[in-house]
């Protein structure tokens, strides 16, 4: 059993290539911060604390107005420092090559498993094998194409991760705020049936096909019926599995629109971080245990 000991792909934040990725990943992480920014105060939202400034413009009679919200701009730059951290500790991992375990067998190995008759096809195989290894090995000592391969390779890791990081915690934004709002999804939905008249069309129409179906589908009617009998049979665990769920959801409900942005955006900022981290364990664990077995 042989290991090869995992490479990490050369680059530094420092260079120019490090530095354009976090600044496209600040910009689009203060993007999302701004969405995020217009759902708090589309739900209520307001900051009563906020600070501003008259400072006089030297030279003439005009003030410039300095305004700062600690709700608006302070907690959406922490949690844009605190992604760009996760992202970056996330890049650094995914940009290492993962080891190849080589596992050679032995001539009384193979004759204890039974596995003589693939004897010819694992040597076929390992000649090809080794045949394009050699072709890649060679490409490779080609400093154009070990340079494209190794931007290429930045560039997947750093994208991976930055979708990664930002698909998880717009998710927890989403679960942790349709957790300390319980009705917002009624409200959306009647918000929407009552500005769009089209949308209500579309869903008589739904409706009326949903109908036809049935009709049609009348011959096999058992068919419907023994899985409404099965749904009926489940409702009643369903339901006492949404009562418990709501018994824990009901004290964040207490709490007041400033909290309850002030909750979703933390929570989600130090789980993305947290998922983040125990990735890393679980990479730098998994090279040490191949590292013991060589």
């Amino acid at each position: 059993m042989s290991v090869r000991r995992p490479k990490h792909l050369v680059f530094r934040w420092s260079t120019r290539r490090g530095l354009v990725a976090i600044i496209l990943f600040l910009t689009v992480t203060t993007l999302a911060e701004y969405i995020v920014v217009l759902y708090a105060t589309n739900l209520g939202v307001e900051d009563k604390t906020s600070l501003g400034w008259k400072l006089p413009f030297p030279g003439s009679q005009l003030t410039i107005t300095l305004t700062i919200s600690p709700l608006f701009h302070l907690v959406p730059a922490a949690v844009v420092v605190a992604l760009t951290y996760s992202w970056t500790y996330l890049t650094n991992h995914l940009a290492v090559r993962r080891p190849k375990t080589r596992k050679e067998k032995t001539r009384s190995e193979v004759d204890r498993s039974g596995k003589r008759n693939f004897k010819k096809i694992e040597r076929l195989t390992s000649r090809i094998r080794s045949f394009f290894g050699e072709v890649k090995a060679r490409l490779l000592k080609i400093k154009g194409i070990a340079h494209l391969r190794q931007r290429i390779h930045f560039a997947r890791a750093t994208i991976i991760s930055a979708l990664t990081v930002l698909l998880l915690f717009g998710t927890l934004i989403l679960v942790v705020s349709l957790s300390t709002y319980p009705k917002l999804i009624h409200w959306t939905v009647s918000g929407a049936y009552q500005s769009s008249p089209p949308l209500v069309e579309f869903v008589k129409s739904v409706g009326s096909l949903g109908t036809n179906i049935v009709a049609f589908l009348a011959p096999i009617n058992w068919v419907c019926s023994s899985i409404n009998t099965a749904l009926l049979s489940i409702a009643s665990g369903f339901r006492d599995f949404v009562a418990s769920l709501g018994g824990l959801i009901q004290p964040l409900a207490e709490l007041d629109n400033a909290q309850k942005y002030l909750l979703f955006q933390n929570v989600s900022a130090w789980a993305s971080a947290l998922a983040v981290l125990l990735y890393g364990a679980y990479r730098r664990q998994s090279y040490r245990y191949d590292k013991k077995r060589r």
